[in-house]
């Protein structure tokens, strides 16, 4: 039986992670309300991108307070610099007896995560992503999790696969890499997700156009496309030190990972073999190492990586 038998779930929207997680601990016999952590009306995500007016979200808020329940066993919160702080008191002052658990899937040292260090006071338990966060702020490391299924054999009809959405420093490398390798002859996947406010925003040149995608891709047929591939191309966002969910996701599918993200040398299942590290100037890829096979890791090892191994870390009381 789960601990918890009723929790209150505040994450990002991001790309359907927080409804399965959501889904799963429901699975797992937990009552789970789950709200996001800022508004999704068109006013509101004009306004963050091109600041046009000063936009109140204390409505939003009071409007999720409205629907809370009377009780909860478990308050958990995936980042959190979003939530204000009067929000931040309303739930304390409300659930005195509730554990509170904080997750973090960013490095706590970026910009998007400004504010977060001022939210650790309200929690009993603060968990995250980056093993040098870990260290440095003196929280329990635990990196993410893989979702699918392990048994299903899929033939890998793609050899290189990337996905992901639009900044400058993502955008130039990957335009780099497809430039600076011949990759003739191979078979190539890109999804490039960008808002098309931000397109304008950014000013990006109409030439552009047909390199990006207007809609994110699902989270299962993201998968789908992981398990089809025999290399993923994963670039973080400039300065990010921890590891995508890109990395979590290709090792259990006996996928091989390109990355920029050096620290990926730091994680017990990466082996040269199967993890090619690049350069984000001048990302060459070594295309003799791309054809080898993926060298095989422990089972037992994957499995930490799985959704319920996550859970259970997490959530651990």
């Amino acid at each position: 039986m789960f601990n918890y038998r009723r929790i209150l779930f505040f994450a990002p929207r991001f790309f359907g992670y927080p409804e399965i997680i959501a889904k799963r601990l429901g699975e797992k016999g937990a009552s789970v309300d789950l709200f996001f952590d800022e508004p999704t009306n068109v006013l509101f995500k004009l306004n963050r991108i091109f600041r046009i007016c000063n936009y109140d979200v204390r409505s939003y808020w009071k409007n999720v307070e409205s629907h809370l329940n009377d009780h909860y066993d478990c308050i958990f919160i995936i980042k959190g610099n979003l939530l204000p702080k009067f929000f931040y008191e309303t739930l304390k002052n409300k659930y005195p007896d509730s554990f509170f658990i904080q997750y973090h899937w960013d490095d706590i040292d970026i910009a998007s995560s400004a504010g977060v260090k001022e939210t650790f006071q309200y929690f009993d338990r603060i968990l995250c992503y980056n093993v040098l966060d870990a260290e440095k702020y003196k929280m329990l490391f635990r990196p993410f999790f893989f979702c699918g299924d392990l048994e299903q054999s899929v033939a890998k009809n793609i050899d290189l696969f990337f996905i992901g959405s639009y900044s400058i420093s993502r955008y130039n490398t990957v335009k780099s890499l497809f430039a600076l390798n011949d990759l003739t002859g191979f078979r190539l996947k890109k999804h490039f997700y960008i808002n098309p406010a931000v397109y304008i925003h950014d000013k990006l040149p109409l030439s552009d156009l047909g390199q990006f995608n207007y809609s994110k891709m699902s989270y299962p047929r993201m998968v789908q496309y992981i398990k089809q591939s025999r290399c993923s191309v994963d670039i973080p966002f400039e300065g990010q030190q921890g590891l995508t969910t890109r990395s979590f996701e290709s090792i259990p599918f006996r996928t091989k990972i390109v990355t920029t993200n050096k620290n990926i040398r730091f994680y017990d299942f990466y082996s040269p073999e199967n993890v090619q590290i690049i350069d984000s100037q001048n990302p060459i890829v070594d295309l003799d190492w791309l054809r080898t096979p993926f060298k095989s890791v422990d089972a037992e090892l994957i499995m930490r990586y799985s959704l319920d191994s996550w859970i259970s870390d997490v959530f651990r009381s």
